[in-house]
């Protein structure tokens, strides 16, 4: 049988922390969770951690209403796992989109008991 490897070069991968499943994380926020996780790491900025997905686009991506993409972001946040800071519109005060940062595995809420990775 002849196949290709994946190839693990080039700007066509990102990647999650291990302990992200394997502390135990995962199974706190669940499937969707996991996905809208993965779907934000999936457009961050490599070097600063942050990005702006829409809630449409997170919920495009991982097959969730935008009402489920918006409850399990609050769930990633309530774990600190991201920080989702709110962007304004110059001078008009309008919400245009989020700012989300992914946080350090060391600002993650513990889990308790802690998961054997």
């Amino acid at each position: 049988m002849t196949f290709k490897v994946r190839d693990r070069r080039g700007t066509s991968r990102y990647f999650i922390d291990n302990i992200f499943l394997r502390g135990g994380w995962g199974a706190k926020v669940g499937p969707y969770g996991i996905a809208a996780y993965n779907a934000l790491t999936l457009h961050v900025d490599a070097d600063e951690q942050s990005g702006y997905p829409s809630y449409a686009l997170i919920a495009t991506l991982t097959g969730m209403s935008e009402r489920q993409a918006i409850r399990v972001i609050a769930e990633l946040e309530r774990w600190h796992i991201v920080y989702k800071e709110p962007r304004f519109k110059d001078g008009e005060g309008s919400q245009t989109s989020n700012e989300y940062i992914l946080l350090s595995p060391k600002e993650w809420i513990p889990i308790d008991p802690p998961y054997d990775s």
